[in-house]
């Protein structure tokens, strides 16, 4: 897990993780919602004076595979169906965790009765070799005679139609996602990200959608860490949190550890709270830990390290500068450490906003 305040050095650790990744012989996926690592590092790529001095590492960056999931393009739109890119229980779990994100069902039992048996005939079809999909599951509401059951169908297809969740949603006709390369970073365009703190009871329309998309995303993880015992893999999944806050979200963050060691598999989680990462019914049960400083949780942090929540340690966190953070290794050994990168060409691509006179004017005088 690597948790803590924007702007104490979250994303420089992991970029450099990154790097260490793609000189082993590891599979890695890389979830940016954002979509900020492929625009850096091309970046970092077009530099003259790096691609001159550094052209192994331009070769390096250069190997990266790039997928950019666009709702506005017509290719992407369902490359992430839960029942295309998944069987059974799987799909149907991780199809009915989508609609709940988007439509409540709550004292509907009329419209949650047929959605089930709906999604259960759909898989069952596809199953058999058909070609059907998510959206066959909302045509079939829209259809339905009974008044609620279809009002439900029409609202479900106006919130699909022309926004994010058409990554999710198709007939059945589209190959789901597939990324056979050694290094994929996975971006979504037109993700509108609720704040980390934000209350869930004011999310916006869209960040409700931008939250759905999360879950398929969140079992594809799973899927691509547990396709080969014998091929070691890594899924790095950034802004982690939005993952707790969407429904069913905790549930696949364990679905994604269990794949674990049995699968030569590693989960790297990034999030803003170590909340996100240590809750009760899981003991926060992670073998590594990077936690950045973050003012209000403190006392968290210190428990969630196995540290005493005195003063001298809060004063210890308190003190961090950018770049340092407390760390736990596999033993629960734990101590202050500085991230510093030794290579001056990966600091070009490790970047997350231009330089600005603020920014350098904070480093000459703070």
């Amino acid at each position: 897990s690597i948790t803590g305040e924007t702007g104490k050095g979250k994303s420089f650790l992991v970029k450099l993780l990154l790097m260490f990744l793609a000189m082993l012989k590891v599979k890695t996926l890389y979830i940016d919602p954002k979509s900020e690592l492929e625009v850096w590092f091309k970046k970092a790529i077009k530099d003259p004076v790096i691609r001159k001095k550094y052209p192994l590492y331009v070769k390096l960056l250069e190997s990266f595979h790039y997928v950019t999931l666009n709702p506005n393009e017509e290719i992407n739109h369902g490359v992430l169906d839960p029942i295309v890119m998944l069987e059974g229980t799987d799909a149907k779990d991780t199809a009915q965790a989508v609609i709940e994100q988007i439509y409540h069902l709550d004292d509907k039992d009329d419209v949650k009765r047929f959605l089930l048996k709906t999604l259960v005939e759909v898989i069952e079809e596809r199953a058999r070799g058909e070609k059907v999909g998510f959206m066959h599951v909302i045509e079939r509401l829209q259809k339905h005679p009974e008044k609620t059951i279809h009002d439900a169908g029409e609202l479900l297809f106006e919130q699909i139609r022309n926004s994010v969740l058409q990554l999710i949603f198709s007939f059945g006709d589209k190959d789901g996602l597939n990324l056979n390369s050694k290094v994929n970073i996975l971006g979504i365009e037109g993700l509108d990200l609720p704040d980390a703190n934000l209350d869930p009871r004011y999310y916006t329309d869209g960040e409700r959608k931008s939250l759905a998309l999360m879950i398929p995303l969140a079992k594809f993880c799973e899927l691509f860490g547990s396709k080969d015992k014998n091929q070691e893999t890594v899924e790095i999944f950034d802004e982690g949190w939005m993952l707790k806050v969407a429904r069913a979200g905790k549930k696949l963050i364990k679905s994604m550890r269990r794949v674990g060691r049995s699968y030569n598999n590693a989960l790297v989680l990034v999030t803003q709270s170590v909340k996100d990462v240590n809750t009760e019914d899981d003991n926060g049960n992670f073998g590594v830990n990077f936690a950045f400083d973050e003012k209000s949780e403190r006392a968290d942090i210190l428990k969630f390290l196995n540290l005493e929540q005195t003063d001298s340690n809060e004063e210890l966190l308190a003190n961090m500068i950018k770049g340092e953070c407390l760390f736990k290794d596999i033993y629960g050994r734990t101590g202050k450490l500085a991230v510093d990168c030794l290579f001056e060409e990966w600091k070009v691509a490790f970047k997350t906003v231009e330089e600005t006179n603020s920014s350098r004017a904070e480093k000459l005088f703070f």
